[in-house]
């Protein structure tokens, strides 16, 4: 129910499924844009253990450590459980320019138990509970020249680079708790009632250099609670002599707050009454957050994404997708020019890219009868897109070259790998507020924009038992 819901590194899963377009049908509200899936491995039946390690570093700061296992097996006749350990250390990717110091830290711990109970064939119950803690430093804040062509005060740096400088380095501290229960009843032949009962605790403090400076002049706390709890249940079964494959159901979500193959979708939709977390500068608090019902919006997609095998060894991996959007109707100053007109319609509907498309291969080859070295490249593309509503707040292109080998031998027992992310040290922003020309008497300008890691060289090991 919250973006901070979703900050959290991943391990042991059994598979992720990328599903296009709305869902709404199945998974009620926040999921206008598609949904994915992360299925975390249930308990075996038989005993199996696995530990995975890696290290990776970028140009500059200190590393970042991986270390993580999963251990899992029968209790007793029809009774398994599986308990999984992550930890992540990571020193810093960036330099503060304010004050030398390797700067982004980064400290997460993660435990899940789960339990797998089928007290006969047609009955399966899933519980399984899962505890994160992240602590580390706030947000790496740039400042550059806005789009109102504002730079930034006193200092003010280039879009295209990492740098920054800021005196407050801030922090984060989360904390997670979530309980799940999946309850699956065959029903004859060839139906099944499935019900999930989720609940999850969120709390979060963080502090921010909002404006960016290696002076105080914005600087803001954040704190936030919360706790949602949903349910789906739903039916699913083959009809008609196996010519009618039915899926039906209810889901029910609640959240409250303390103050291979081709696959693709097309999709049309329209949103009514959207309602928007409008970012404004403001001279005497920095930045107004206004949460406003501003439009009436008809978004029109296509999502496509492919494997093909190019030959026994080669694999290519392809996606591409397309937004088109319009606001058919306007109901708030989008653009602050004082009236609400055709120039707020002809805005860009925020945080929407035009094209998104990616290529990557994975190459196969043989290390005689001992095993076999995969290669593996991808490039991912995403087109500018606005970040505010007025659209002066924006996310340039990102092009990003990922790139890996692994070796596997025969015996399955374990697996070493070699990796870059984003090996051309693309800069991406998490974001590009604006700031306004002045704080009070004070000259500021430019932009709150945090930044994500550029260039990462890391290795991994996994050792099955």
């Amino acid at each position: 129910g919250m973006n901070s819901g979703i900050v959290f590194d991943t391990f042991d899963l059994s598979s992720i499924e990328v599903l296009r377009g709305p869902q709404g049908i199945l998974f009620g509200r926040n999921v206008t844009g598609g949904a994915v899936l992360l299925n975390s491995k249930k308990p075996a039946d038989e005993f199996e253990a696995s530990v995975k390690a890696a290290v990776d570093a970028g140009d500059d700061g200190g590393p970042n450590t991986y270390l993580m296992g999963s251990v899992s097996g029968p209790l007793a006749d029809s009774l398994n459980a599986r308990l999984v350990v992550y930890r992540n250390d990571d020193s810093g990717w960036f330099e503060n320019l304010a004050t030398g110091d390797d700067f982004g830290e980064l400290e997460q711990t993660m435990l899940r138990p789960s339990i797998l109970w089928r007290p006969s064939e047609a009955v399966e119950l899933y519980l399984k509970y899962e505890y994160t803690d992240i602590s580390g430093d706030g947000p790496a804040a740039q400042s550059h020249t806005s789009g109102a062509g504002v730079d930034g005060t006193p200092m003010s740096f280039d879009r295209d680079s990492h740098d920054f400088s800021i005196d407050e380095e801030g922090y984060l501290e989360s904390e997670f708790n979530l309980f799940s229960a999946q309850l699956d009843v065959q029903v004859g032949d060839h139906g099944a009632i499935t019900n999930i009962l989720g609940w999850r605790d969120a709390e979060s403090n963080s502090l921010s250099d909002i404006d960016a400076q290696p002076v105080y002049l914005f600087h803001a706390p954040a704190d936030l609670q919360s706790e949602q709890i949903s349910n789906e249940l739903r039916y699913n079964g083959l009809h008609a002599d196996g010519k009618l494959n039915l899926t039906t159901g209810v889901y029910y979500f609640k959240t409250g707050f303390d103050k291979g193959r081709l696959t693709g979708a097309l999709f049309y939709n329209e949103v009514t009454d959207m309602q928007r977390e409008v970012n404004l500068p403001d001279p005497a608090s920095g930045v107004v957050q206004i949460i406003k019902n501003t439009a009436d919006a008809e978004i029109t997609g296509m999502e496509l994404e492919g494997v093909f095998g190019i030959t026994d060894s080669l694999l290519l991996l392809a996606s591409v997708g397309w937004l088109d959007w319009e606001y058919a109707e306007v109901s708030f100053d989008l653009n602050g020019d004082g009236a609400v007109n055709a120039a707020d319609q002809d805005l860009d509907l925020p945080r929407a890219a035009k094209w998104t498309y990616s290529l990557g291969l994975n190459l196969d080859l043989p290390l005689g009868t001992w095993g076999y070295l995969t290669l593996r490249g991808n490039y991912a593309h995403r087109d500018s897109s606005a970040f505010t509503d007025n659209n002066l707040g924006f996310i340039p292109e990102q092009d990003i070259v990922d790139a890996g080998a692994d070796i596997y031998p025969n015996s399955g027992s374990w697996v070493l790998s070699v990796y870059g992310k984003n090996v051309t040290n693309e800069v991406k922003f998490g974001g590009d507020t604006l700031l306004p020309a002045n704080l009070g008497p004070v000259p500021l300008g430019g932009t709150f924009s945090p930044l994500a890691k550029g260039r990462v060289w890391g290795v991994e090991a996994v050792y099955n038992f």
